[in-house]
């Protein structure tokens, strides 16, 4: 009988320590993201608002920005006529576990040439320090990019 208490005793340790760790995200500020609907995607957007002065951003997860190890990195943006330069430094993203993504990592505020260029319904031309240049689909990039601004303007 004491045997038989000590297994139950491990397997209710073994069944604890199986529990798998869950991860809560919640927001109250606007945040934008742009991830290809392909399957272990990472991200080629993200913008988290914290006021109209202070946008975070972090770029080019999916495209694979810089090493990942807090090296400077420049990103090039064009869009119909229209240029943007942001300069960071490169992190690994959130889901580089699964992608190996790294991206740049910086602030600005709402009215950074970036967003103009985002917002011009044509593709937008990414280089910099990348392996090689990319091209972003325009497709609903210009309305959730407004979108975006907006409320966080509005914050």
């Amino acid at each position: 009988m004491r045997a038989f208490s000590g297994c139950i005793a491990l397997m209710a340790v073994a069944v604890t320590q199986a529990v798998a760790e869950t991860n809560w995200r919640v927001s109250t500020r606007p945040y934008l993201e742009a991830r290809s609907t392909e399957s272990e995607s990472d991200a080629s957007l993200r913008a988290l608002c914290r006021n109209s002065q202070s946008i975070a951003l972090r770029v080019g997860a999916a495209e694979a920005v810089g090493k990942g190890k807090g090296e400077k990195v420049t990103l090039r943006f064009e869009s119909q006529g229209k240029v943007a330069t942001l300069k960071g430094v490169s992190r690994e993203s959130e889901d580089t576990n699964m992608t190996g993504g790294t991206e740049l990592v910086t602030e600005v505020a709402d009215d950074a040439p970036v967003f103009a260029v985002l917002q011009t319904g044509k593709a937008v031309k990414l280089s910099g320090s990348l392996a090689k240049p990319v091209v972003w689909s325009p497709q609903g990039m210009a309305s959730a990019v407004k979108t975006f601004l907006d409320a966080c303007r509005k914050g």
